[in-house]
């Protein structure tokens, strides 16, 4: 995130000089709308799991974010399935934007690898989940940074349903190309964010599985940059970036059973930290408001 924003910084800095010598102009305020796909990218990250009947820590796991199938793209049913970027902007003055969206991440810690746990995961957790199960001797007791197989029979953790990322936006915008005569140029972009997150949890715990509620969960912060290319000053295509992290202090583990016979432990939460890299392309039209000197 460090590199991306001394970028922007680099990028606003030649902005400004550039606009010194061009004087005040007329020219109508902007407003812009998009959509678009991404694929995200996560570091790995500690998670602390907390319940009556456990409290253990997994170190470093390691997670993916969850692709869709190429044909929920194009089906009205099922287009905001994968994950999605929605944004709506409006110019503030001199190419500044302030800017509302909806980011759609999901993360899931990938299916089968070894992991660090320390922490403590109580003997009746056998009964209370896995009656049946000859494994589960394996997960508990006590834990001292041990290595452990995860996988099925031990856990599935994943904000399948999204890890969402309501956030606001401040954003600068320069033109790298313009091209007068075909009304079209290359802008980049750049600017920081902050919102809140909530998560929709699905976590399988000693093979009894929780599906949680969409809830707010934290709260995260970003560092947004791209390009962007417009047509006829309306249309435009973007190829877009974003570092970030997700402060996730609030993840509800436990609120709705939906195999098994295990009841709900309303106590059962979770709470991780989630660096994240996202890239994508979207789609927008660009609106012309009003007629205003000295917006340049």
């Amino acid at each position: 995130m460090t590199k991306a924003l001394l970028f922007f910084a680099l990028l606003l800095t030649l902005n400004v000089i550039a606009q010194d010598g061009e004087g005040a102009k007329k020219r109508s305020r902007e407003a812009y709308l998009y959509w678009g796909y991404h694929r995200n990218f996560y570091a790995p990250s500690d998670i602390r799991f907390k319940s009556d009947r456990y409290d253990f820590t997994l170190h470093d796991v390691k997670a993916n974010d969850m692709p869709a199938e190429w044909r929920q793209y194009f089906n009205l049913n099922s287009f905001s399935v994968p994950q999605f970027n929605f944004r709506a902007g409006m110019e503030w003055k001199n190419n500044w934007f302030f800017s509302l969206g909806y980011d759609h991440h999901k993360y899931r810690l990938t299916r089968v690898q070894q992991v660090r746990i320390s922490g403590n995961i109580g003997a009746e957790a056998s009964d209370y989940y896995a009656p049946l199960s000859q494994e589960v001797d394996l997960y508990t007791g006590s834990f001292n940074k041990d290595t452990l197989l995860y996988n099925g029979a031990f856990m599935d953790y994943h904000h399948s349903n999204g890890m969402n990322f309501i956030r606001a936006a401040l954003e600068k915008r320069g033109t790298f190309v313009d091209f007068p005569k075909l009304k079209s140029r290359v802008d980049w972009y750049g600017g920081v964010s902050a919102g809140a997150v909530l998560c929709w949890t699905d976590f399988t715990f000693l093979r009894q599985r929780y599906l949680n509620n969409l809830r707010f969960t934290g709260v995260g912060m970003s560092a947004v940059y791209g390009v962007r290319w417009v047509f006829n000053d309306r249309l435009f295509v973007q190829y877009g970036f974003q570092n970030g992290i997700n402060f996730l202090f609030d993840i509800r583990l436990e609120h709705k059973e939906i195999s098994g016979n295990a009841p709900s432990d309303l106590n059962a939460k979770a709470r991780q930290n989630i660096r994240f890299f996202e890239r994508g392309m979207q789609i927008g039209y660009v609106f012309r408001i009003g007629n205003s000197a000295g917006w340049r």
